[in-house]
């Protein structure tokens, strides 16, 4: 009965190590997001808009969730299902200026970084997570950001709790890597997957 016990412990330990290899495996293939605290702010991308590849997320233009600036670097893009194109100026300054003025949920400004580290462009948006996955070296995949947070809590979501909850399973995980020797997730991109602190002080004049 003792051996019956210690080959089902061992055989439930093994499942389990090899799930969270698995799981830090595809980890290795997704994006982050960093502060972009003392590197460029929303003013620069904006007056400097024509560098950029522009789109934003959200119902409308005057009721966005994020925007966010492609930087074409050496050929790299950001391929998306359902961000807009953004071709005018005067169409990103309303789009931050929508944003700036939910100030119950400030945007924040975030570098997008590949699973390599490189740099891909930036968003701003009071979301802090967002699903980016390396389709290869020099294409990354943004996913959808949910409506704007004044929308989705007269729906009866309650967002923030939504987001530190995303924030809490994303720590498990990193906390499990760890625990079974994958820190070179940690070392190569520098801090937690898709967490960063706020740029503060970002408005558009």
């Amino acid at each position: 009965m003792k051996h019956k016990r210690g080959s089902i412990k061992s055989i439930f330990v093994i499942a389990v190590s090899l799930g969270l290899m698995a799981g830090c495996a595809v980890l290795k293939n997704r994006g982050t997001l960093k502060s972009a605290t003392g590197k460029v702010t929303i003013n620069d991308l904006i007056e400097n808009w024509q560098d950029y590849r522009i789109y934003y997320a959200g119902l409308a233009v005057d009721n966005p969730s994020a925007i966010m600036f492609d930087t074409k670097i050496e050929g790299r893009r950001i391929t998306s299902d359902k961000w807009v194109p953004v071709t005018e100026k005067s169409v990103a300054v309303s789009v931050v200026g929508w944003l700036n003025n939910n100030v119950n949920y400030p945007s924040e400004l975030w570098k997008i970084n590949g699973p390599k580290g490189k740099l891909f462009g930036y968003i701003y948006s009071y979301w802090g997570t967002v699903e980016i996955k390396g389709i290869d070296d020099k294409t990354i995949w943004m996913g959808d950001l949910p409506l704007p947070p004044t929308d989705r809590l007269a729906a009866g979501v309650d967002h923030g709790d939504e987001r530190k909850r995303t924030t809490d399973e994303v720590s498990k995980i990193m906390r499990w890597c760890q625990n079974w020797d994958f820190s070179w997730f940690q070392d190569k991109h520098g801090g937690n997957l898709l967490t960063a602190h706020a740029a503060p002080g970002i408005k558009v004049a």
